[in-house]
């Protein structure tokens, strides 16, 4: 809550609606409380929001054979680097520090989702896409396709 406990919330002159202080306002919007998160919540959660999809021509999202090790190993160590960052994050906004410094460790965050996102297209490229390749015709097709949307995606970030 980055609000000063100041005056009225909405101005009656201007707005048709009563003013309302502050303090009310928070307290008809406050969000729900919850419980502490661990790894298996988060997991299930995660496993009822998102699904793996397949590649073309395959009928699951997994491809256990297609993960180098170095990089799965470096892609978790930055992936827990992020948790804990968000999770200051989220202990900033809620002692409520100078908005710059939230700021900052924001941008930090998506420099780290940058690094992690190279990761994972560099195994990308070396396994799965070589792969494509190598079965030519549609197979490729469906890689060149795969990256282009990725490409896409990352230029449309707002």
């Amino acid at each position: 809550m980055f609000f000063s406990k100041v005056g009225p919330f909405l101005d009656t002159e201007r707005y048709s609606t009563p003013a309302v202080s502050i303090d009310q306002y928070l307290q008809r919007h406050q969000p729900p409380e919850r419980e502490p998160m661990n790894a298996a919540s988060a997991a299930n959660l995660a496993a009822s929001r998102w699904q793996r999809i397949p590649r073309p021509g395959t009928t699951s999202g997994r491809y256990p054979e297609h993960v180098i090790a170095d990089i799965k190993k470096r892609a978790l160590h930055r992936a827990r680097i992020l948790e804990g960052q968000l999770r200051g994050v989220e202990k900033m906004i809620e002692n409520e520090d100078y908005c710059m410094d939230i700021i900052t460790q924001s941008l930090a965050i998506q420099k780290s989702l940058g690094s992690l996102n190279k990761l994972l297209v560099e195994n990308h490229l070396r396994t799965h896409v070589t792969d494509m390749f190598d079965a030519g015709g549609g197979e490729r097709d469906d890689a060149i396709a795969e990256l282009l949307k990725v490409f896409e995606l990352s230029n449309n970030r707002g």
